[in-house]
């Protein structure tokens, strides 16, 4: 009684982000502790990122016969799927699509993508895909190193793909991108053999797997532990 409709509503939100802070906390405790379980089991993980529309579901398709939606269109992907992958030499991954990045992302909207993006900060490896024939290649690459940064995630090792090979009309910009970026790969994730790929997956999770193995992520920057 007393209160005014905009004090009630006020009321109403605090209640509800309150409850949603300690739903996510939980969440976070729980896949912490599927994390631990995995590194124990010695299963590797890989991620997907990229900026929104790079074609990073369709590569998941590709590489694990899933059957996630991909559309030319932002924002298709706004939860995480993880698929398992046998990889040449036997290993077996799991393999987990991630929500586009988008430049100058502001962080109530980062915080929003923690449940998609939380994948990244445990990741054995990170397949960074990149639309090659996109006219703001580089600012697209800048974007998604400047969120990885953010989370904390600048010592994973990273292969760059350079995605949609079949539509590039000029390879100038690509060409000075990739002198800056290894290991890399190109290809066309809608119609190219996928060996590559796996092949330099390979390589990377037998030389890094160790040292990421040691790094765990303790603090969430936008929900931290109380």
């Amino acid at each position: 009684m007393g209160e005014t409709k905009l004090e009630v509503d006020r009321r109403k939100i605090d209640n509800r982000i309150s409850r949603l802070r300690k739903d996510w906390l939980k969440i976070r405790k729980s896949r912490r502790l599927q994390r631990k379980s995995r590194l124990r089991q010695n299963i590797d993980t890989t991620v997907l990122i990229g900026y929104t529309n790079a074609g990073k579901s369709t590569l998941l398709n590709r590489l694990t016969s899933a059957k996630v939606l991909a559309r030319d269109q932002l924002f298709s992907t706004v939860d995480t799927t993880t698929r398992r992958l046998v990889l040449p030499d036997s290993t077996t991954l799991l393999v987990s699509d991630t929500g586009g990045f988008i430049s100058d992302l502001p962080a109530p909207l980062l915080a929003a993508f923690r449940a998609t993006l939380e994948v990244v900060e445990e990741a054995t490896l990170l397949l960074h895909v990149v639309d090659a024939s996109s006219a703001i290649l580089e600012d697209k690459i800048h974007a998604v190193n400047e969120i990885l940064g953010s989370l904390d995630c600048s010592q994973r090792p990273v292969l760059t793909i350079f995605n949609k090979m079949d539509q590039i009309e000029d390879e100038l910009e690509l060409k000075d991108m990739e002198r800056c970026l290894e290991p890399r790969v190109r290809c066309s994730a809608l119609h190219d053999d996928l060996t590559e790929i796996k092949d330099n997956m390979t390589m990377l999770l037998k030389e890094n797997k160790e040292s990421i193995k040691n790094t765990l992520v303790e603090e969430d920057p936008f929900f931290p532990s109380v």
